[in-house]
């Protein structure tokens, strides 16, 4: 069976392929990921898609918090690359420790990216520099994501 090219929280995935997790704000910033996707078409990225924005969260569901948040957690952990993208609209705190958790840990490739007028660019910049110095900080969604499709083609060529 052939995985998705594009998944969209809550919805379930198939991890045979390559993944690429699209983290960074959602609450309090613009749709910043359906850029994303536009620009990971247009260089023919090689992954699925895995995006935590749903078209329309219900907001009065009680459960869709958990459900939100488990569905992130699982599909993080099971990223092959984690496109982290940082908008100065807000702090995105959750994003800021998703970021911490997984630089620390040894799994998939991360991909980060913080907008010049990120209010916390610089923390992001002084934790990896010790963290992970290997890891480059972009200053643009298209250069993230152009480095996000560069470290795609790298796992896809180690795994053939």
């Amino acid at each position: 069976m052939e995985q998705p090219r594009y998944v969209e929280a809550p919805g379930e995935f198939e991890s045979t392929g390559t993944t690429l997790f699209l983290a960074g704000g959602i609450t309090g910033c613009p749709d910043w990921q359906r850029d994303a996707v536009r620009q990971l078409d247009e260089l023919g990225c090689e992954a699925t898609v895995l995006n935590p924005r749903r078209a329309s969260f219900p907001q009065d569901d009680p459960r869709a918090h958990d459900e939100q948040v488990g569905w992130e957690y699982a599909a993080l952990r099971r990223a092959d690359v984690i496109l982290f993208w940082f908008r100065p609209e807000t702090a995105q705190p959750i994003v800021l420790y998703e970021l911490g958790f997984h630089a620390a840990r040894d799994g998939a490739a991360l991909v980060v990216g913080a907008h010049p007028h990120y209010e916390r660019r610089r923390d992001v910049l002084a934790q990896l520099a010790r963290a992970r110095p290997d890891i480059t900080v972009h200053d643009s969604l298209s250069a993230t994501v152009g480095a996000a499709v560069e470290a795609v083609a790298r796992i896809r060529r180690a795994t053939r």
